[in-house]
């Protein structure tokens, strides 16, 4: 947690000078408001039984002079108070999503998006809001406690340690039930961060829940969501309102007292009216900072709660990365798997098991297996998206772990089978990941995949907008720009999983022979499909089981394997 309160120290020293302004501001603001009932003793005890007509106007200009100065004072504090919290709330959040992009993939496995979301949101806006107006707030609470106590000493010292008499009951209260609040607007927290996953995951799955007609089952399951989030957040606020009434009950004790001693003291003549009226102000001034600050105390507990949630992100160690073996590599030759092992946590039987293998540069790979027989997981090694357990990746003899996730990502593309895509235009979506890409690369791929055609039958073409999830666009269509977006990279190597699943076999087969023509020369080229028609002209099969890749070299040997036959029957007869 250090490093997060770290991190934010960081953000307020950067905006020290808006920070002293606004001290100096606040400081004025809390100095001014104390000379209202000092003013008005002076009224009560000198002007009227003087009948001084003048020094009454007198007051009265200084009066409104000082309110003049406090609103202006209080303007300026505002805008300086939204500027310094604008900066904050930007920095932190921007600090945050960086950590967050930069986790391993295996991050996301165990942090779900919502509430990922719920952090980089919710959670920084509850920091914010503390730092920049709880604390500000605070800091003038407790100047106006500090300046009040001096003016009410200077009145009447005794009259002051009367009123003060219960603040250690006041205490005991707040200390009682802070920890029972802490951990009640934790669970709260905690349900609040269930709820938005619970919104993500509707609005992502929109589609299915309109095709299963499901309108009246999600509706019972968020009231079910909803109603657990309202207990929680009862409970703690109902707590919390019982910690706030008790210290607003000792609190207003004060007064009764101050009035038994004060007006005895008046009736003695050892007190004046103006004493007593001027320090009843003070002493009602002062109740309302000190709630404040007891209030205080529930806006740490929330503090102290989004500080542990968005901690939970900057404790984990992003990927590292190293540099010192990228000079020696200009181009793939080979990758080799020696005796890599792969296991999930939650698994205690490995999914790549002492796996060997190599790729070489201008050779064409299928991968095939059964559904959850590790080809993904293959991949994601591959590409430096999952750490081996055991065993080296090596490119060139060079290990994995001692490129940088830089030079991998420059020379390995990965195309999926969800089209990963942005809602912006056409080219924009071409050019991600490579920004200095000439408009005549762009239609060379274009070309391969069978996509200008489509783009030229847009009105806007190339600026044609695809939508959110790429709603503008086909499944195929999506398929074709992501493979063109690969091929842009020019990468020595190019997996292809799955990702032509939503284009017929005809085109499938005449990009696959396009990039074979055209690109496969120079790379080494995967592609991880269940169509026999897609995989059938490559060099090389590797057939996945039990964490094991059996390499067969020929067509031969392809179709006489008995479990390649099983995959593909019905496909191998129809070819």
């Amino acid at each position: 947690m250090e490093k997060t309160y770290h991190i934010i120290f960081e953000l307020i020293k950067s905006q020290w000078k808006k920070q002293t302004t606004l001290f100096l501001l606040v400081l004025l603001n809390s100095s001014i408001s104390l000379l209202s009932p000092y003013i008005t003793k002076i009224i009560i005890d000198k002007v009227f039984p003087f009948k001084d007509y003048n020094l009454l106007l007198e007051l009265l200009v200084i009066l409104t002079i000082c309110y003049i100065i406090r609103v202006v004072a209080n303007y300026f504090a505002d805008i300086t108070q939204t500027r310094v919290g604008i900066h904050i709330t930007s920095q932190l959040r921007s600090r945050l999503f960086d950590h967050i992009i930069r986790q391993p993939l295996l991050f996301f496995h165990d942090n779900s998006n919502g509430k990922l979301v719920y952090k980089l949101n919710t959670q920084i806006e509850y920091i914010e809001s503390f730092i920049t107006n709880n604390l500000i707030k605070s800091l003038n609470n407790l100047l106006t406690v500090i300046g009040i106590t001096i003016m009410l000493t200077t009145l009447n010292a005794k009259l002051f340690f009367v009123s003060i008499i219960l603040v250690p009951l006041l205490l005991i209260v707040n200390y009682k039930l802070k920890a029972k609040v802490k951990n009640l607007f934790k669970a709260a927290n905690e349900q609040n961060e269930a709820l938005n996953d619970f919104f993500y995951e509707r609005l992502k799955n929109i589609r299915l829940i309109k095709l299963f007609n499901t309108f009246s089952e999600e509706g019972k399951q968020l009231s079910t969501e909803l109603v657990s989030l309202s207990r929680s957040w009862f409970s703690a606020d109902k707590l919390s309102s019982i910690r706030r009434n008790s210290a607003t009950f000792i609190i207003a004790l004060s007064p009764l007292l101050v009035f038994g001693i004060g007006g005895k003291d008046i009736i003695a003549g050892t007190m004046s009216i103006g004493s007593l009226v001027a320090f009843l102000q003070y002493l009602n001034r002062l109740f309302s900072p000190i709630s404040e600050l007891t209030e205080l105390n529930t806006e740490l507990v929330k503090f102290k709660v989004a500080i542990e949630s968005v901690y939970g992100v900057f404790d984990q160690a992003i990927e590292t990365e190293f540099i010192a073996h990228e000079h020696k590599i200009e181009q793939i030759d080979h990758l080799i798997f020696e005796n890599v092992s792969f296991f999930y946590q939650k698994r205690t039987e490995p999914i790549i098991d002492e796996l060997n293998i190599e790729l070489k540069k201008g050779a064409s790979y299928a991968l095939v297996g059964k559904s959850g027989c590790g080809k993904s997981t293959f991949i994601n090694l591959l590409c430096k998206l999952y750490p081996t357990n055991s065993g080296t990746v090596k490119i060139n003899g060079i290990s994995l772990n001692d490129l940088s996730r830089h030079f991998i990502s420059k020379k390995v593309s990965l195309v999926t089978q969800d089209s990963l895509i942005f809602n912006a235009t056409i080219l924009e979506n071409l050019k991600y990941g490579a920004r200095d890409s000439t408009f005549e690369e762009i239609c060379e791929v274009c070309d391969i995949v069978g996509l200008t055609v489509i783009i030229n039958g847009l009105k806007s073409k190339f600026d044609t907008m695809i939508g959110h999830n790429g709603d503008n666009l086909s499944g195929g269509q999506k398929q074709r720009l992501s493979i063109a977006r690969a091929l842009l990279r020019n990468s020595d190597i190019l997996i292809l999983d799955e990702a032509t699943s939503a284009l017929d076999s005809h085109s499938e087969n005449l990009i696959i022979q396009n990039i074979q023509k055209r690109r496969s020369k120079d790379c080494i080229l995967l592609i991880i499909s269940h169509r026999f028609s897609c995989i059938k002209d490559l060099d090389h099969v590797l057939l996945m089981k039990d964490g094991q890749v059996t390499e067969l070299r020929s067509m031969v040997g392809f179709a006489e394997n008995l479990e390649i036959r099983e995959l593909f029957k019905n496909q191998i007869v129809h070819e």
